[in-house]
């Protein structure tokens, strides 16, 4: 087991994984409880991932997710932790940022993905993301929260994917 399994990171992206993810945002909607101060949170998702994997092989994806978290880094500001949830989807903790402000970021973030292509040895990759925001509401557990933003991503997929959408 490497140093960064064991500290709960996934080995390709260099993302939380989903456990270490629940128990930072468990932490993190605590103190903005305690602070009184907003929490957001960023829910992205790979549109039609199923199908980039079936056509390039999930190997030739490793880069292309690490890439889309560095993008979320950057665009995010590295305010709050990522994770990753599942093959596809990410999560963006932004603590200290309205929902309102976590929306415009979201959408730079999917402006800028959709702008790039990748160049893979089974040929060109252009993808789009999916994003769904939620801000932390008064009294609701960290739970609800990242459930209220994977709702909203996926009604960004429901409604055609490559869009953003917010609670």
């Amino acid at each position: 087991m490497t140093a960064s399994v064991a500290r709960g990171l996934d080995v390709v992206t260099g993302a939380l994984g989903r456990a270490q993810l629940e128990a930072e945002l468990y932490r993190a909607v605590s103190e903005a409880r305690k602070s009184r101060s907003p929490l957001s949170l960023v829910y992205v998702d790979v549109d039609e991932y199923q199908e980039h994997e079936d056509s390039h092989g999930v190997e030739a994806l490793h880069p292309v997710l690490s890439w889309l978290v560095d993008q979320m880094v950057d665009v995010f500001g590295g305010v709050g932790p990522l994770g990753r949830l599942d093959t596809d989807g990410f999560v963006a903790m932004l603590p200290g940022i309205e929902a309102a402000r976590a929306y415009r970021l979201a959408e730079v973030l999917r402006f800028r993905v959709g702008a790039c292509v990748h160049e893979l040895v089974s040929g060109p990759l252009s993808m789009t993301v999916s994003v769904g925001v939620a801000g932390l509401k008064r009294h609701e557990p960290w739970g609800n929260l990242l459930e209220a933003a994977e709702v909203a991503c996926r009604k960004a997929k429901q409604g055609g994917r490559d869009r953003t959408v917010h609670r």
